[in-house]
């Protein structure tokens, strides 16, 4: 009982890391670095973020590398930056 509770807990606090990092601060998250940082299985983590996705956690999967995640501001923030740096050149 009292590793159940403990593994609960474990994964309500990694849902909320992943949702502040999709959030707030890089608003992408990459499974395998999340997985060196907090010493946890690369399955585990990923199970949970795809498990949560549209949920708790408002991201996309990247089509090309599937232990990446993003959202739209990450988008916007990339192709602002693109066009930016094209301006530039011209």
């Amino acid at each position: 009982m009292l590793i159940h509770h403990m593994l609960n807990q474990l994964y309500q606090i990694l849902k909320n890391i992943i949702k502040i990092l999709l959030l707030y601060l890089d608003n992408y998250i990459n499974v395998f670095e999340l997985t060196l940082q907090y010493d946890l299985p690369t399955e585990s983590i990923q199970n949970l973020v795809e498990k949560e996705l549209g949920y708790t956690v408002h991201g996309k999967q990247d089509k090309q590398d599937s232990r990446m995640f993003y959202t739209e501001n990450f988008i916007a923030k990339n192709r602002a930056k693109i066009r930016g740096a094209l301006s530039a050149i011209t």
